[in-house]
């Protein structure tokens, strides 16, 4: 059975950063059998 996860990157990461992240999340996704949603934060501050 396939597990679900989200990562949710703060909208003033670097471009790059977030492109690596992309390519992690395939190796991750195929290794640990997981279906990972990248998301970018909405501009809300957490407390």
């Amino acid at each position: 059975m396939k597990k679900y996860a989200t990562i949710i990157l703060p909208r003033e990461l670097e471009k790059n950063a977030v492109e690596d992240i992309q390519n992690m999340k395939k190796t991750i996704e195929e290794k640990y059998n997981l279906e990972i949603e990248v998301v970018i934060e909405e501009g809300k501050q957490r407390e």
